[in-house]
């Protein structure tokens, strides 16, 4: 009997451990759900702030480019373009193959020997102080000063200065400058208004009119005729006949 007791105790006390350790485990495991799962800081965290990184725009700096100011220019019709600054006169010299009669004065359509052609706008008033108007007629060589300008890619000149309406009948009257002997005779430097000639004269030049050959001296007033040319920006005379 008393060994059975000891027995009943026994089972009892197995039954009771095993109970026991049944309810720990779960137990164990919340512990150690506990300590794995972060532990919250009781100071709040300040939101870090988010840096804004600001990307600086360059700003394209445009060189400024330094070009001279151009100077306007104004066509109308068939007028001479207007500039800030007077130009140097350019020189025409050729033969008239046609004009035509307007308003104020004419145009004329001017052939050189280089076979370039310029529409040469002759009036009063673009002469100015030159003055000395006159008609250019048809065959002649004729030779001015003027402003060259262009139009639908066409010579046109404003004319300032007619030096002769007929190169080959050319007539000047000055005063002798300086003389230059040469071989069969002289060249005269001679004023007359504003412009300067080169008169060759000589026996031969004269021809016929040779008893009329003269030697000029420096201050000499002269009056001669004879063909207009050009050698570079130089007016030159072929003297054919001493009128005075």
């Amino acid at each position: 009997m008393k060994y059975l007791s000891v027995l009943f105790i026994t089972v009892i006390a197995t039954l009771t451990s095993c109970s026991s350790t049944r309810y720990q485990v779960p137990l164990k495991q919340d512990a150690l759900a506990q300590n794995n799962t972060p532990k919250q800081s009781l100071t709040k965290e300040t939101p870090k702030k988010k840096t804004t990184t600001k990307k600086a725009t360059k700003k394209k700096i445009e060189k400024k480019k330094i070009t001279p100011k151009k100077e306007e220019i104004k066509v109308v019709a068939d007028q001479e373009p207007v500039y800030g600054k007077q130009k140097k006169a350019d020189r025409v010299y050729g033969k008239v193959i046609s004009v035509k009669t307007g308003k104020d004065g004419y145009t004329a359509i001017v052939q050189t020997k280089d076979n370039v052609s310029y529409k040469a706008i002759v009036s009063i008033s673009n002469l100015g102080r030159h003055g000395g108007y006159e008609i250019f007629e048809v065959g002649n060589n004729v030779a001015f000063l003027g402003t060259i300008w262009k139009m639908e890619n066409k010579n046109k000149i404003t004319v300032r200065k007619i030096l002769s309406t007929n190169t080959e009948h050319f007539k000047v009257k000055g005063i002798v400058e300086s003389i230059e002997n040469g071989k069969d005779g002289y060249t005269a430097r001679i004023k007359a208004n504003d412009s300067i000639y080169y008169a060759t004269i000589s026996f031969a030049n004269l021809g016929e009119n040779h008893t009329k050959y003269k030697q000029f001296m420096k201050g000499d007033e002269v009056y001669v005729y004879g063909e207009l040319w050009f050698l570079g920006d130089k007016k030159q005379i072929t003297v054919r006949d001493i009128l005075s």
